[in-house]
């Protein structure tokens, strides 16, 4: 229902749309982190719990226990919007969109202790990045940001793959995760291939939870048929990013987030559906505009 209007708006005037769209989005991302800072600092609830954050949701950064504060819907287009205009402005509007960058990595190492966000946020920056220099014809440069890629993974290696494991800082969250891996593939096949287990609550016999999983529980939770039909949005604006080269960068960059972001989560839990008509709107604007 909120592609249509959403659609008509982006057509009349996309640019006003996205700015303000982006704006909007940082405020309330600064709200949430001065309710988060409050929250932690005084022990003042003024709207943390309101705005979702988590009481019990303890996780210690640098030996400091920190509740943390969820994300949010918009995150994604933030990030590709900041990430497309610092390509794309020139002069000091360049810095603008580099801080707002910062400030979404700050969001999600500190107030939302979010790895999947971290990686996804640096696979988008990066490809986008190698793409905007390639079409540029900068190979120099593009060279040299893939050996700095190449670079600060062999140095931040054994840091990224730690934080995976059964025994280190992030342990209790990915043993769950390998749990609900295991669970929801047999509970799937105890039921319907073709319908999936269907409807049930977020949490499961009080161990496992839907929300944690990736974009496999539409597989699980609605079997073959319902993997089908919530994938087609997504093919779709894969194929009309290939078809068409305008509007390249940001597409790219919404179209990277959205890929990366299903690998670690899944874009049709209650937090991040939003974003789908956004994408879908603007998917629709590049094909028919």
């Amino acid at each position: 229902m909120l592609v249509p209007p959403l659609y008509e708006v982006i057509c009349e005037d996309k640019d006003i749309f996205l700015k303000n769209l982006n704006r909007l989005g940082l405020i309330v991302l600064f709200v949430r982190v001065m309710s988060w800072y409050i929250y932690n600092t005084r022990g003042l609830d003024i709207g943390f719990t309101f705005l979702q954050g988590r009481p019990e949701w303890v996780k210690s950064m640098a030996g400091i226990p920190l509740i943390r504060m969820p994300g949010m819907f918009l995150e994604g287009f933030l990030l590709c919007y900041s990430v497309a205009f610092l390509l794309k402005s020139k002069g000091k509007i360049k810095v603008a969109y580099f801080i707002e960058i910062l400030f979404l990595f700050f969001y999600e190492w500190v107030v939302f202790q979010s790895r999947g966000y971290l990686i996804i946020y640096t696979l988008v920056i990066y490809i986008t990045f190698i793409y905007y220099l390639i079409h540029n014809r900068k190979i120099i440069a593009c060279i040299s940001i893939l050996v700095l890629g190449i670079l600060l993974l062999s140095l931040f290696h054994n840091m990224i793959f730690s934080s995976f494991s059964t025994t280190g800082t992030y342990a209790v969250s990915t043993n769950t995760r390998i749990l609900e891996y295991s669970y929801f593939p047999e509970l799937w096949n105890r039921s319907s291939i073709i319908w999936g287990f269907g409807l049930t609550p977020d949490t499961l016999e009080g161990i496992v939870t839907i929300s944690d999983m990736n974009f496999i529980i539409n597989l699980y939770q609605f079997g073959i048929i319902g993997l089908l039909i919530r994938i087609s949005p997504f093919v779709v604006g894969f194929i009309i990013l290939l078809k068409y080269k305008k509007e390249k960068i940001f597409f790219l960059a919404f179209n990277l987030f959205c890929l990366f972001f299903s690998i670690f989560f899944n874009p049709y839990m209650y937090m991040t559906i939003f974003l789908l008509p956004l994408y879908l709107s603007y998917s629709m604007y590049v094909e028919y505009k």
